[in-house]
């Protein structure tokens, strides 16, 4: 919905305003439809706008109080805010504009951090209380919309991207999370491959008073919404389609794309949908789309995405990423939400199908066989290489890893240890845990990435506090394979299109590779990048450039992960480290 960057300045330093504004406008995509700053002594507050709620300009961001004094820079959507609107306008509070923004400003002034516990769908917020001269920052519980945060002379800076905090920070490479990269294609969260910029926590908020005092993150806790588990996604799919543009839905013709489309229909007079389509890649679910739209009568839209083009596009979604996110269908979605931007400004995304509702199919792996690894071997990456074979979809064979990386293989992240520190006993459900807390965090931040490079806020109505909850609370065979959803589906589908097994989005690296454009890819990326040669070993290299020539097809994913790096280090680090001072 908007593009947030706010600079708590410290007491000593002058806050440089027309350079703020500048880089401000690094982020118009996040926010074509209004820009707007305020300063206050040593606060630069400001925000670019994708209208969605109550398009006048009175809802433009920055919002001011003007009775209290205090602003309000937000990114997200909010589902329940007419709920909340009603309960204020009970106790005395008028409303000037029909937007969540004030809606959370004015419960704010009500309510004060309880406001964050009564909210439900997406949000960062960045906060000036002046009554109690303090910033608060906040952002909702599984991180759907960016924030990040980086020190510096100048004082705190608070920012939905990275670029506009670039001229002021002299960034540098994190060295130290290059082994969980090229392990796992992710950064988790609080850091991130720049040694300087941070996640802001998900599902915390943060009260400062001054720019250099010490950070206590709070955890939000939700108040409780005690409906079915239904009438909350449905909640979310109504709250996610009030819009002043038009919305559409993301139809992979999937279990969850298809549900989600399901309860959208009733909303609109006609529910654009759109998928995409590779030709020339494996398990293709164009016919399930079709299949899906005509039961929900959709304006479906396939966009035929061919891979011949993805090493052309792969440079404008490692830009667009900010952050390297290692996932193939990159490329795609980068594409399709181009074509969905032509039409809409928001889409319903199934994100959190999987990983709530367990349809991953590495959840079926045999739990002996991995008690047995553990039981043989107690060092962690032996654990990890032993099962590889049951993991290729999470993480790469830690061996192979090494053998690039064999100075930064020695620092392996939180994720690790949370799989594979324990006996084994309940490694399926630490598997659905890191899935949860990790793996769903890159999906989220490569779903708002890539959508807002074209002005497109996508909205994952399944990834929620209260359906969370409910799914904790249910054993893992009431969840697994997706069966709730699929039960909800078996009186508008046929049994054939719910019970097929799930096959993924099978993409043929080792024959893009192969191709003219992947041969060059390599030459570009391995044999003349300069700065992949200081982190990557010469050895393992050649390893698998020579297995790959031996046709191996599980080198593929090694060459891919070098070339992804380096794109991103020539596409996005080398460019924003010239930016400082520039």
């Amino acid at each position: 919905m908007c593009g947030i960057l706010a600079l708590f300045a410290n007491e000593s330093q002058e806050v440089p305003q027309n350079l703020l504004n500048l880089s401000l406008r690094m982020m118009n995509h996040r926010g074509p439809d209004a820009i707007g700053a305020i300063l206050r002594h040593n606060l630069y507050l400001g925000a670019t706008r994708l209208s969605h709620r109550d398009l006048s300009s009175k809802a433009n961001l920055p919002l001011l109080d003007k009775d209290s004094g205090s602003i309000l820079c937000f990114n997200g959507e909010i589902v329940n805010d007419d709920s909340l609107r009603n309960e204020l306008k009970a106790i005395g509070h008028q409303f000037e504009t029909s937007s969540d923004s004030e809606v959370i400003l004015k419960g704010y002034l009500e309510w004060g951090s309880l406001i964050f516990s009564k909210l439900r769908g997406m949000f960062a917020i960045v906060l000036w209380d002046s009554s109690k001269q303090k910033l608060v920052i906040a952002r909702d519980w599984f991180g759907i919309k960016p924030l990040f945060f980086a020190k510096s002379l100048n004082g705190i800076f608070f920012a939905s991207e990275i670029k506009p905090i670039a001229p002021f920070i002299p960034l540098s490479l994190n060295q130290k999370r290059l082994a969980e990269y090229f392990t796992f294609g992710y950064i988790a969260p609080p850091e991130t491959l720049f040694s300087e910029v941070f996640h802001f926590p998900k599902g915390h908020f943060l009260e400062i008073e001054k720019a250099n005092q010490h950070f206590h993150f709070t955890k939000i806790i939700p108040v409780e919404d005690k409906q079915s588990l239904v009438q909350l996604i449905d909640r979310n799919i109504k709250g996610y389609c009030h819009s002043d543009r038009i919305i559409g839905v993301q139809l992979s013709g999937g279990i969850d794309s298809t549900f989600i489309s399901s309860l959208a229909r009733p909303y609109f007079n006609q529910l654009q949908s759109f998928g995409v389509n590779v030709p020339d890649v494996l398990n293709s679910e164009r016919t399930y789309q079709e299949e899906a739209s005509k039961a929900f009568e959709t304006d479906h839209r396939i966009l035929d995405a061919s891979s011949k083009k993805f090493f052309e596009i792969l440079p404008l979604t490692t830009k667009a990423l900010e952050i390297p996110i290692h996932h193939h269908a990159n490329v795609y979605l980068f594409q399709l939400f181009k074509e969905a931007s032509m039409t809409c400004r928001g889409l319903l995304t199934g994100e959190g199908g999987d990983e709530f509702f367990v349809g991953y199919k590495r959840y079926d792996l045999d739990p002996k066989r991995v008690k047995l690894a553990f039981l043989e071997h107690k060092e962690m990456t032996i654990r990890m290489q032993k099962i590889y074979p049951l993991m290729r979809q999470v993480y790469l064979s830690p061996e192979r890893i090494h053998r690039l990386t064999p100075e930064l293989s020695k620092h392996y992240p939180e994720r690790a240890h949370l799989l594979f520190e324990n006996d084994g006993t309940h490694f399926v459900e630490n598997l659905i845990e890191h899935d949860q807390v990790f793996g769903l965090d890159s999906l989220l931040l490569r779903q708002d990435r890539l959508g807002m490079a074209f002005s497109l806020e996508n909205r994952p109505p399944l990834v929620d506090p209260d359906i969370a909850n409910i799914l904790s609370n249910m054993t893992f065979n009431e969840k697994k394979g997706k069966i709730f959803l699929k039960n909800k589906l078996r009186n508008k589908m046929n049994e054939q299109f719910i019970d097929r097994k799930k096959k993924g989005f099978g993409i043929p690296l080792f024959e893009m590779l192969s191709s003219i454009e992947g041969k060059e890819a390599i030459e570009k990326s391995i044999y003349q990048s300069n700065s992949l040669k200081e982190i990557v070993s010469k050895i393992g290299i050649d390893f698998e450039i020579n297995r790959f020539q031996h046709r191996d097809i599980e080198s593929s994913k090694y060459i891919m992960r070098m070339i992804y790096f380096d794109t991103w280090m020539r596409e996005v680090l080398t460019p924003y480290q010239s930016l400082y001072k520039s």
